[in-house]
């Protein structure tokens, strides 16, 4: 986790569910905007939406 790069990090189980409906959950309970991070991406969660 990291407030300064307002990034955090959460695991999942994909037997459980897929990515797509995880980051949709999350960021219906959050707030926060969510993207799958691969080794080639930069960007990830993002501050509650409208602030």
């Amino acid at each position: 986790m990291s407030y300064e790069e307002g990034r955090g990090t959460v695991v999942f189980d994909p037997e459980a569910t897929s990515a797509a409906k995880f980051i949709t959950e999350l960021e219906r309970m959050t707030g926060f905007t969510a993207s799958v991070i691969t080794a080639d991406t930069t960007n990830g969660a993002q501050a509650p939406k409208g602030t």
